[in-house]
Parts: C-alpha cells; sequence; structure tokens
C-alpha cells in the first residue's frame, strides 16, 4: 500500500515472481497534487501478521513510471533480512543468520533440487534425510541460527529464505564446536 502521510493513496497486490523467488507489485498511485508529496509504502506480512515498513519512499510526480516490467526498482521491507545461499552439487557447509516463524526442515530448505537421499545434518548429532513422498525425516527437525549444517544437494542451487535478523550468540562447549555464521557483509579472510 502507498501513504503520503497517514492517507492512504494505492493498494495493490504483491505476486510471486517464479523461478526467481522474488515479488513484484504493480500499484497505481494517485494525488491531488501534481507533484511534491512523498509517498512511502507499507506491506501486510501474513505470516506474521504484521504490517511491515518500506524502506524506500519516492517523492510524488504526477504521469510518471518508478521502475517497469524490464526494470523492476527494488524495495526492501524495515527489520527483514533476506538470506541467499549458494550450494554447490556434493557437500556443503551453511548456517542461517535469520529466523523466520517457522524454522522446520521443510519450510526453510526446500526448492533446492532435492532428491531421494538427501541429508543435513548438525554437529550436534542430529540428522535428517530427504525423501520426496514425505518431505525432511529424522532426529533433525529444524534449523537454528549459529549452528554450522552439513547439507548435500545433488545440484547446483540457492536456499533462499527471509526473516528477522537473529542475535549473534553462539553457545561453546568444551572441545571441537562447529560455529555457523553468516555476516551481514562480505569480510576478507585474514591469514
Amino acid at each position: 500500500a502507498a501513504y503520503v502521510g497517514d492517507e492512504l493513496q494505492g493498494v495493490a497486490e504483491v505476486y510471486k515472481l517464479v523461478p526467481d523467488d522474488e515479488y513484484v507489485v504493480y500499484l497505481d498511485i494517485y494525488s491531488n497534487q501534481l507533484q511534491g508529496e512523498e509517498v512511502s509504502f507499507k506491506l501486510w506480512d501474513a505470516s506474521e501478521c504484521e504490517i511491515r515498513d518500506i524502506s524506500e519512499a519516492f517523492t510524488f510526480e504526477a504521469n510518471t513510471e518508478v521502475g517497469s516490467v524490464d526494470r523492476l526498482e527494488q524495495l526492501s521491507i524495515e527489520g527483514i533480512s533476506y538470506l541467499q545461499i549458494p550450494l554447490q552439487a556434493g557437500t556443503n557447509w551453511i548456517s542461517f543468520n535469520v529466523t523466520q516463524s517457522n524454522m522446520s526442515l521443510n519450510s526453510v530448505i526446500k526448492d533446492v533440487g532435492l532428491t531421494d537421499g538427501s541429508v543435513l545434518s548438525s554437529h550436534e548429532g542430529k540428522y535428517a534425510e530427504f525423501a520426496s513422498f514425505e518431505g525432511w525425516k529424522g532426529t533433525l527437525k529444524e534449523v537454528k541460527p549459529g549452528v554450522l549444517y552439513k547439507l548435500t544437494v545433488p545440484e547446483v542451487a540457492s536456499l533462499k529464505m527471509s526473516g528477522k535478523l537473529a542475535e549473534n550468540q553462539v553457545n561453546v562447549s568444551s572441545g571441537w564446536n562447529g560455529i555457523g555464521l553468516i555476516k551481514e557483509t562480505p569480510s576478507p579472510l585474514a591469514q
């Protein structure tokens, strides 16, 4: 939805683009002013039953377009982080720095070309195996931020999810620890 101050200026439905796993909205905005009003945006998040603020705002100008079918204008939701983990065919070490209301394996680790026998395991001794007819089965039921996981997939894919940024508190035990942490920004490795 588009607003000028607290006044609603336009509403539209959000559509999911496949295979990009991105969302788009085509929104007409109207105003009694020809230009100069600041237009802000909000999104209804049905999964959390919350109205979320969009970070970007635009200055209204009559008869103009922002973005197009060929050149989408990207908007970001405040308080929501997006995670995209590139996966290689074979074994991958992964971790999560975001949380969402449903962190079950069937909700988080999906749409990555899983086949019967794909395996996810943790240093905590838990594991799950994927079966196409029933999803993930095993002792590992959900993923947690800060835990390092080993995921086996048959082909190159990209694991995508969104949620709230997790706190960076990690519990360390005596002995070896597998600690998984994805920073928000890339940083070089020091020797």
